[in-house]
Order: C-alpha cells, then structure tokens, then sequence
C-alpha cells in the first residue's frame, strides 16, 4: 500500500525532527483541551507508543521506550518553554514545533498545574468559545489531523469521548457558558444504544472489512514468538489477533482482508517461501503454529468472511533478499531484479518471465488449496511505483514480441497472471472472490479510456497507474477475471484534484456497472471501495460510505478501512474507536457481503428440527456448512424479517446451533447460506405466530420439492414454481 506507508514514513520522520514544520494552535485553551483529549485517549485505550507496564508509564520517543524521568530529561528545552507560557484575555495564540510523544505528556503535566493554579476568567472562556480548531499533526507514525470544529462545544465533545480530565465547555451562549463536571463513569467505550433510523442507511448487503496489516507488524503482532513454540508467546499473538476480530464483529463487520504474504513471505508453513520475520523477529523461523489457519479459524467462529491479501511480486521493500538459504530465494531468485527509482527502493519477481507468472499462481494456489478462505485480494503492487525503465532487461529481451511497446507488453504479463489465477481458482474453489485493490486513479491519457469507449472522470489529476504500475484493473473488469474492484480512494470528498465523489461514482458506475452490464450470464463485478481510516475524522468516513452507497449499482456496496489498528483503535484524528462509531452511524445493523449470484452451485436443503433448547437454538443442518439466523419480534412476518438487516441476529459457521438471548416474544429464522453468498428457505421457530398470519407462512397447499437431475431444488406452491429464494421459475 505505497500510498499510506508513504505517508506513515512521512510523519514518522516528522516525529524525529521536532524543529522542522511548526503547526499552529489557534488559542491556548484548544491546544490545552486538544492535548489533553488526545494524552487520555491515548494512554486509556493502549496505543503502542504510551504504555503501562508495572505501575509505571513508558513513552516512546524515536525507537525507545523511556520513563517519565528519561523522558523529561530529553525534553529539557521544550518542557523550559511551556513552564514559561500563560493564559490571557489578549495572548491566546501560540505556535508548537512538531511534538514527540514525549512533549504530549510534559504539556499535559503543564497543563494539568495551569488548570489548578490559573482561573480562566470568562473574558478568557469567551474569546476561547469564538475560535476555531487548526488543523494540525499528530507526530505518532500513521495518524492524521484534527478536524475543523465550530467552537468550544464540539471541542469538548472531543475531550469527553477521550475520557479527558473532566470538564468541558457547557452548551449556550458564550456569555452562559461555564465549566461542568462530567460524570466519571460517563464512558466513550459504552455508548449510548443508536437512534433507531430508516433501514435503507443500514441494507442488508454490504461488504464491511478492513485491510489486516502484518507488513511492518503495523496491525498485527505487536510481540514476537521469540522461542519458537513457546506456549505463552504464542498465546500472547492469538489472544491479540481474536481481540481484534472481536472488535469487528463489535463494528458490525463481515469481513478481513489478511495480509498472509507481504513480501514473498509467509504466515503460513509454505513449502516455497520464508516464514515472515514478523512473527519471530527473524526471518524463516518457524513459530511454532500456523498463523494463518488460526486466523481462519477464528474468523468463520466470528461469521467473519477471511480474505487473504497477497502482494504479487514484491520480495523486499528496500534492499534486496541475498541469503541463499532463504526459502524464497532457493524457489525464485532467478526471476528477481531490483529497483532504486525514488519511489521504491526494493526487488521484485519481475512478471516478464512466463515462469515467475506460474510460480506467483502456485504460491497463491497453495493457500487457496489448503485453507478454507473465501477470498483473495492484490494490493496495489504489480510494477513499481516509480515506473520501469532497464531494470526488466532481461527477460524483455527473451519475450518482449517484435512491434510491441514496453507498457504493453508489462500490462500482459500482470493481465496473463490475473488470469491465470482467476481461471485457476474458478476450477477449483469458485466461491473464492477474487478482489483488486488497486491505486485510486486509473490513467490520466483520455486516449487510454477513449480505446475502451469510456470517458475520464473530471477534474482528477495525479499517478497514471496505467503507465507507472502497468495495472488494469479495466481490462479485468471487461473481461470478467475479478470478482470485486476495491480502488484505494484514500482523499477527501471535498479534494479538488482526487474528488472521492467523482472517483468513487466514476469507478462505480462508468467501469463496474458499465461493464458488468456487458458480461454473460448475469455476471457482476463488485465494487467495493479502499478507504482511509488513517486518514480521515468520522463525518468524512460516513460522507465515503454514504457515496458508496448513493453510486452503486451492481448489487451491494463495500468499505474496506486502511488500516485495522486506525479503524479500531485511534485514528490520531477526534475519532476515537472509530468502530464503534461508524456502527452507531451507519453500521448500525450486521450485514451479509453481496452474493455472486451467477456462479452455479448446488442448491442447499432447508434446515430441519429447528428448536431451542434452554439458551440454545438447535437445527439439523443438511448439506450446508453455514447459516443465517434471523431473530425478530412475534408480530413481523417471516419474508419482512429476513429482508431486513434489523433482524439478522449472527451468521453461524460449522455448527447447528448458537445462543440466543432468553426471549419469548420472539421468532427465529435459520437460512442455510452457500460459500457463494446465496441464501436459501428460512425454518422458522416457533412455526405458528401469535401476531400475525401471513401467505408466505400459511400457503393455501401443501409445498412439495421437486429436485432435478441438476440436483437443483425447487418448490411448488400455489401451482407456481419458485427456487429456493423464492425466484419465479417458468
């Protein structure tokens, strides 16, 4: 993901050079309230560079962690400054060099003596209530700005989800404003329940994952299994990684993308690539149990879709692999070459050899055979960003045809290993989606989209993908060799140059919709959208769902957050548990990803022997090996209630049964649900309802299967014929 390591780096090396870029805070009082928000939040909710460890806090401050003493010691000059800095009615402003985690805690301390020492008069608290929040950056790596707030009201609302010091600015005018104590078991991790709104902002289909980042460990694991098998260091990497997935199951999510190879490694027992050094520190190690699979594992007890996210060729992200006894070096480095273009600094598995495309599909393949996933996804590395000049000279020189530019004869050979897998993965596991999260601007030359008889989205400037990376994603929407597109459109709606609206609409309608209308047998591409997490504050983040939403038009919208460490834990932005509060928006219900609804596979039986057992709802399942169950009140109807999202309780993954909260008012539902995402006839509990009769569940005949020589089912009521989804057949 070059786009947000980029800018990761960028703030990184902000952090380690304090007098470089200073940000300015429009008045005293919001830098006071402002650091305060974010030294709670920070330290409450446990991010990686505030933490406690026996009873003592730790910070980190480049690579080190230092205790409150080393810390004031290496902040002699800054903390010097602030001792000397008041408030007053006339010199609110002040300007703050780039701070270090270090700096946050000595102004809070500073903050926290002026708060006891210095009464605000209320010329002073008006002035404040009047300004507005700068924008400014955090210097943790990965975290964004604040955004703009209209007074000191919003402000303090920021505080109190931050679980601040304890006051905020009261509602009112400026003139009736005061200090108010704010509860202390008032807590931003137990919101209040959400409003009840419209169901159309929650629909029952929509594909909600986040991007699981292992590269750098920035998402996942935070320890090292530093004895291979160690028991309770392994323990420690599980017990992280299902907390996480707890967490998305608490955000009303459906779905990871895990990142199982980031650079021609593994976290998995691969029998042609190195074990990832990310998992023990060292690279090739074994760490005793297979990451991967109990990632899967734990997903599908969540009802988690698992999707692996795969970079295709690249091998180093700086540098080069030289060990000769490294596992991927034995297999592959015959294909390798390396960059050093600016952009990237690395090596890949150059695509120019026929080769290394088949070796790239084995190495995906071996995943895809012996895990139960249920997708697949690219990350936005093909060719380097940067582009390429020499570097392929070899093997252009073996198979580059006679007349043939160099851009595309590149392009076929990434098109050649796209489909290559898809072809590969439809003979053998077609409920695998197969997905591309590729760069967000397409090709800025209009000749490129005339040739494919579409226009250019307007006003967009920036990366021409098409040439830099040799990516096409067109190409492979045309031609039906992906299941779902998910461009990283990681800008602003309100970008001038990166607009999300023109994008998200363009990709959406004039290349997802535009094609898939053009594909046979009623097939789709989905379209789902990269989103940056990192990036953004909550009211933008649901403005980019509310356009995927408004734009799509092939059956179910998608988010996918970049990355998971942001969207659960701190986005360095006034959205704390993010999660959390996109459910309480507009996550506000589960959801089951979009069907692919055109691939054939065998019809799955209703469930029988549908009953509760004490706290258990039990069934016999058949031939499926998953379900939906609905739970919903004794006076809606059974079509009503498994057509909307509101009542889908949980998917339920290897079992016939789950728990279920003690209720008589209510009915259950259980569908069986393929690998493609179809559901199938509801069993309902109890079978009779005590508030209403409808014609769906008292038919005026018997209903009778009728199984054909397909061994599909259908269903005969009334004298009409209906499949299993209650679809018209002639």
């Amino acid at each position: 993901m070059k786009t947000h390591l980029f800018l990761a780096f960028s703030l990184m090396s902000a952090a380690l050079s304090a007098a470089v870029n200073p940000y300015n805070w429009t008045s005293k009082g919001e830098m006071c309230l402002a650091l305060q928000a974010d030294f709670n939040h920070a330290y409450n909710t446990n991010l990686q560079w505030v933490k406690l460890e026996n009873s003592t806090i730790y910070f980190h401050v480049g690579d080190n962690w230092l205790t409150e003493t080393q810390a004031q010691g290496a902040e002699t000059t800054v903390a010097n400054f602030i001792q000397n800095t008041t408030f007053s009615e006339t010199n609110n402003f002040m300007n703050m060099v780039s701070p270090s985690p270090s700096r946050w805690y000595w102004l809070f301390q500073y903050i926290q003596t002026v708060r006891e020492e210095q009464e605000l008069t209320e010329g002073m608290r008006d002035n404040i209530a009047r300004k507005e929040f700068s924008a400014f950056f955090l210097s943790s790596p990965a975290h964004g700005s604040w955004p703009k707030s209209s007074s000191y009201v919003t402000a303090g609302q920021y505080a109190q989800y931050a679980n601040a010091w304890g006051y905020t600015y009261a509602s009112g005018t400026p003139k009736e404003q005061k200090w108010e104590d704010i509860p202390q078991e008032d807590n931003p991790d137990k919101p209040n329940p959400p409003v009840v709104v419209d169901p159309s902002l929650t629909p029952k289909r929509e594909f909600r994952a986040t991007w699981f980042t292992t590269h750098y460990a920035i998402d996942w694991p935070s320890t090292y299994v530093k004895s291979p098998g160690n028991a309770s260091q392994i323990a420690a990497q599980k017990k992280e990684l299902t907390d996480i997935l707890d967490a998305l199951v608490e955000g009303n999510m459906n779905a990871f993308c895990f990142q199982a190879r980031p650079t021609a490694d593994a976290f998995y027992p691969s029998p042609y690539e190195a074990w990832s050094k990310n998992l023990t520190g060292t690279r090739g190690v074994n760490p005793g149990y297979d990451p991967l699979a109990f990632a899967v594992e734990e997903g599908h007890k969540r009802g988690l879709e698992v999707h692996l996210w795969v970079n295709p060729y690249r091998v180093t992200a700086s540098g080069s692999l030289t060990d000769k006894n490294d596992a991927t070096y034995k297999s592959a480095h015959q294909w390798f070459i390396k960059y050093d273009n600016g952009s990237f600094s690395g090596t890949i598995i150059d695509p120019g050899y026929p080769e290394a495309q088949r070796y790239v599909v084995k190495v995906l393949m071996h995943m895809i055979n012996n895990y139960d996933v249920d997708g697949i996804i690219m990350d936005d590395y093909f060719y380097p960003y940067g582009g390429t000049t020499t570097e392929d000279a070899a093997s252009k020189a073996l198979y580059k045809p006679a007349g043939m530019s160099d851009g595309d004869w590149r392009r076929s050979n990434v098109d050649s290993t796209m489909r290559m897998l898809y072809d590969t993965i439809q003979a053998v596991k077609p409920w695998v989606r197969f997905g591309i999260g590729a760069f967000g601007i397409r090709t800025t030359q209009k000749k490129v989209a005339t040739s494919y008889g579409i226009t250019l989205p307007t006003g967009i400037t920036g990366l021409d993908d098409y040439a830099v990376q040799c990516c096409n994603p067109i190409e492979w929407v045309k031609d039906g060799y992906i299941d779902y597109l998910a461009p990283q459109l990681y800008w602003a709606t309100t970008s001038s140059g990166q607009s999300y609206h023109t994008l998200c609409q363009w990709w959406s309608q004039t290349v997802c919709k535009h094609f898939s209308d053009q594909l046979p047998g009623n097939q789709v591409v989905d379209f789902f959208v990269s989103q940056a997490a990192y990036r953004f504050d909550l009211d933008e983040i649901v403005e980019q769902i509310d356009d995927n939403r408004r734009y799509n038009q092939t059956g179910g919208a998608g988010s996918i957050f970049y990355n998971t460490h942001c969207y659960m834990k701190n986005n360095g932005l006034a959205t704390p548990l993010m999660h959390k509060r996109v459910a309480e928006k507009r996550f506000i219900y589960p959801a089951l990803p979009p069907a692919m609804s055109w691939k054939s596979v065998p019809a799955l039986s209703p469930v029988t022997n549908l009953r509760v057992e004490g706290s258990t709802l039990k069934w016999d399942g058949g031939n499926a090996e998953r379900f939906t169950v609905y739970m919903f009140p004794d006076t809606t109807g059974v079509e009503n209630a498994i057509n909307n999202a509101q009542y889908l309780y949980k998917v339920v993954w290897g079992t016939t049964s789950c728990t279920i909260p003690s209720t008589t008012s209510h009915r259950f539902a259980v569908c069986p649900y393929d690998r493609l995402g179809n559901e199938y006839a509801p069993t309902v509990w109890p079978t009779e309802a005590a508030g209403i009769v409808s014609s769906d569940e008292q038919p005026s005949q018997p209903v009778r299967k009728v199984i054909t020589s397909g061994g599909q089912i259908f269903i005969i009521r009334d004298g009409h014929v209906y499949d299993l989804m209650g679809r018209g057949r002639p």
